[in-house]
């Protein structure tokens, strides 16, 4: 039985809101990022691990703080700024 992959705690969740903050669905943002929609939205649901290629293509093809994305807060913040 395949594993999921949990990686920082509420990192998926993250990457959910912040699609969801750029109105598209996950097939929209699977080819915003150029890879395949069951890659896309396996690694949104945790059976992808996010790995570097997954990080590099997010901060060239989106204006997401990858800082937030990890971390769930800028630095001097509680929660994401609106």
């Amino acid at each position: 039985m395949a594993k999921r992959h949990e990686g920082p705690p509420g990192l998926r969740a993250r990457l959910a809101l912040a699609r969801n903050e750029l109105k598209m669905k996950q097939p929209e943002f699977a080819e915003l990022l150029d890879i395949p929609v069951s890659t896309y939205i396996n690694t949104e649901t945790g059976w992808n691990p996010i790995n570097a290629d997954f990080i590099y293509n997010l901060a060239r093809k989106t204006d997401i703080n990858l800082n937030w994305l990890f971390a769930g807060a800028l630095p001097g913040q509680e929660e994401k700024p609106e």
